[in-house]
Order: C-alpha cells, then sequence, then structure tokens
C-alpha cells in the first residue's frame, strides 16, 4: 500500500515528503478519499512528530485498538431492539466496556509508556488545551 512507506519511516520530515507523494493519489478513486486525506494529512503523522519507537508507531499508527472496542459494544448490544433514551444507551456501551477489559491483553511495549506520557508533555501545553 502507499500509505506504509511514510508510515514506515522514522523522520518526520522525510516521511511529510513521502506522504505530500500520495497526496495525488487517492483524488485518482474518489474526491471524498482525498478530502479525507486533505483533512486529516497533518494529524497523520502525529507518531512521528512525537519520535515514539517503531512499535509504539506501529501500536498507535492504527485504529485496531478502538475498532476492537467498539465491535464488542455492536455485537452486545445488537439485540437491543428499542432504547428508551440516550441514557439507556451510555449505561449498556460502559457495561459492555467494563466486560470487554477482562479480554483485553498488556499491549506491547507498555514499559515504555513514561516516554509517551512524557513526548505529550512536551508536544502539548496542557494549560493552553484546556483553556
Amino acid at each position: 500500500m502507499k500509505l506504509q512507506v511514510p508510515f514506515g519511516m522514522t523522520d518526520n520530515d522525510e516521511a511529510l515528503k513521502e506522504l505530500r507523494k500520495v497526496h495525488d493519489w487517492p483524488a485518482s478513486i474518489s474526491d471524498a478519499a482525498a478530502g479525507s486525506l486533505d483533512e486529516g494529512f497533518d494529524e497523520l503523522l502525529t507518531v512521528h512528530k512525537l519520535k515514539l519507537s517503531a512499535m509504539h508507531r506501529r501500536l498507535l499508527g492504527s485504529t485496531n485498538m478502538i475498532e476492537s472496542c467498539l465491535s464488542m459494544v455492536g455485537d452486545r448490544c445488537r439485540n437491543v431492539k428499542h432504547w428508551r433514551n440516550e441514557n439507556m444507551a451510555v449505561r449498556w456501551a460502559a457495561t459492555v466496556l467494563l466486560d470487554a477489559r477482562k479480554r483485553f491483553y498488556r499491549i506491547r511495549g507498555h514499559a515504555e509508556l513514561p516516554i509517551l506520557v512524557e513526548a505529550l508533555k512536551g508536544e502539548f501545553d496542557i494549560k493552553k488545551a484546556v483553556a
């Protein structure tokens, strides 16, 4: 896949140059795909900006963890035919997620998570983000 090249790189500037080369490719397939890439262009290489290890770039550069959680919620809630209100849906989703966490595994590289926390602190001014 064409996006694997920039995602596999370690240097943010080089990855950005490679990503710009790929920029025109989605437009040949779909205007919506090109628009989606334009919207998320800066965010695509966030894992590079944070200078994370290759393991964390691979892990956090994917939505697999989130999709797995949402899939579990969908599977467990699909038989509910009548949602009384929004609170009922939120309670069901929370209950399913609490149950699902029993099946989650410790992520690879969990010992290096303090490095991620420090990288995030350096990238984002917490006081500014709250305001």
